[in-house]
């Protein structure tokens, strides 16, 4: 009878078996997933905080342009929703030039959100838009008591001049007494 030879069971080489290798695609897999969601979450709160920096500096800048308008105004009128500049004090894009006569509007949109317009020779422009709420205008002679509408006062030969207005634009989000809104002195209007 032919002799058998033993075989001898020789050692696996050094590498993974099937079953390791799908269990260590499988946890790459969830490692790479919780990854890519932690790594899309902060993009998205990184772009909401870019917005949102970009929206507070256009605020500021367009804040800027109304307070340098109403301080340089030789003649204003208005009530709650127009303000009436002649002639306004800078340049204001898509609106009007310096010299210009201009007025700002607000209005409500349909989402129910104010917006701020701006129209004079050169068109109609929005300058920015608010919060959900009413924005609103007012007017005070002395800064104490304010009224929602303005007229330029007729003078009689001899009268002194009157004081110059203050504007107060109150916006929506400003609904607390410690934020009225923007507030300027128009130094040349009466």
């Amino acid at each position: 009878m032919p002799r058998r030879e033993a075989r001898e069971i020789q050692p696996a080489e050094g590498g993974f078996s099937l079953i390791e290798t799908l269990v260590m695609i499988g946890i790459c897999g969830i490692v790479a997933m919780l990854l890519f969601t932690t790594v899309a979450s902060g993009e998205r709160h990184n772009f909401a905080h870019a917005r949102s920096n970009l929206a507070g500096i256009e605020r500021q800048r367009v804040e800027a342009l109304f307070r340098g308008s109403v301080r340089g105004a030789d003649r204003l009128s208005g009530d709650s929703v127009r303000l009436r500049l002649d002639p306004a004090n800078s340049d204001i894009p898509h609106c009007g030039l310096s010299g210009d006569p201009v007025e700002f509007m607000l209005v409500r949109t349909r989402s129910g959100t104010a917006r701020l317009l701006c129209e004079g020779i050169e068109g109609r422009a929005t300058l920015i838009d608010f919060g959900l709420g009413a924005a609103r205008l007012a007017f005070s002679a002395d800064g104490v008591h304010w009224q929602d509408h303005w007229e330029v006062p007729i003078r009689r030969v001899g009268d002194e001049p009157p004081p110059a207005p203050f504007v107060r634009l109150i916006l929506p989000a400003a609904g607390s007494a410690a934020e009225p809104g923007w507030v300027e002195r128009a130094s040349g209007a009466s």
